[in-house]
């Protein structure tokens, strides 16, 4: 899945994704979890979330580890893709922080 397309992951089909068979809910998640999935699913980098949240890279993984877990999760897209279906995707924010942004011609 491509940043450009995070939108279409709204209308997965009715099966979905096996990882969302047992859904996890934004409440069943820690505070710092649910922080670092907002920005994975932001397309923030693991260097910039650390960043932001004034983590070490290390902290940085394991709460992604954790998360992952938490949501079953097996791998980043994964992660994006939960993320956009329980509103963690910031319409505005989407690639500000990319260089060159999304929006520029290729």
């Amino acid at each position: 899945m491509t940043v450009s397309n995070l939108h279409d992951a709204r209308t997965l089909m009715v099966e979905g994704p096996e990882f969302l068979a047992g859904d996890t809910a934004i409440s069943d998640l820690s505070p710092r979890e649910v922080d670092v999935l907002r920005l994975i699913t932001n397309c923030y980098s693991n260097q910039q979330i650390s960043e932001t949240l004034y983590l070490s890279l290390n902290s940085v993984k394991t709460y992604i580890r954790g998360a992952y877990r938490r949501i079953g999760a097996p791998t980043r897209s994964h992660a994006v893709i939960w993320g956009v279906m329980h509103g963690l995707l910031e319409e505005g924010h989407l690639g500000s922080h990319l260089n060159p942004p999304l929006n520029a011609a290729i």
